[in-house]
């Protein structure tokens, strides 16, 4: 007796996608991702200004913390610009953030490269500053007087009260150091969400 071929080959020998097939999937795929993209970018925009922020708050806590600790005056203000930063306002620090006791020796650095694709500005009682000091007492620059860091994406441009995408780090006078997802101008507005 006479076996038939296809009746040897087992059942899922047919199972598959055919080229078309798979072509048609790989397409859809990029229609998709070119939709999602925009809302990516976003994402990602967002998140870099939000560690950037955090890093910052971060550098102020210790700088404040350091200051206690040593019975000395911390000083954080922008880092020595490096050959591929060419900002060259203090008030910038998307150069990079140093926290030292004197110049020229940083205890903590925030290096230009983690503030990569964001910008980084310090304003002081509504004028442009340079650095933010801590006393031994924990007190932030002079009595009275509140910092703020923006920071928003370099895509968005220079001007920080125009940024769709914007954090604030507020150091107030009385050494706190808080983080808000927005544009604020009075250490009354600085409060956690």
């Amino acid at each position: 007796m006479k076996q038939n071929i296809n009746s040897l080959r087992p059942a899922c020998a047919h199972a598959g996608f055919t080229l078309i097939e798979l072509m048609l999937g790989i397409t859809l795929l990029g229609v998709l991702l070119a939709l999602a993209m925009p809302s990516f970018n976003a994402v990602l925009q967002r998140y870099r200004v939000s560690t950037a922020a955090h890093q910052i708050a971060n550098a102020l806590q210790f700088a404040r913390a350091e200051a206690v600790r040593t019975r000395n005056n911390v000083t954080v203000g922008q880092a020595a610009p490096s050959a591929e930063c060419t900002s060259g306002t203090p008030a910038n620090w998307s150069c990079g953030v140093d926290v030292y006791a004197t110049a020229g020796t940083p205890l903590k650095t925030i290096p230009a490269s983690s503030l990569h694709a964001v910008n980084v500005q310090i304003v002081s009682s509504h004028a442009t500053g340079t650095t933010l000091a801590y006393s031994p007492m924990g007190y932030g620059n002079t009595k009275g007087v509140d910092s703020f860091i923006y920071v928003w994406p370099a895509a968005q441009g220079g001007d920080f009260t125009t940024a769709s995408i914007l954090y604030t780090v507020c150091a107030t006078s009385a050494g706190k150091v808080r983080t808000v997802a927005s544009y604020v101008t009075s250490s009354a507005d600085c409060t956690i969400d």
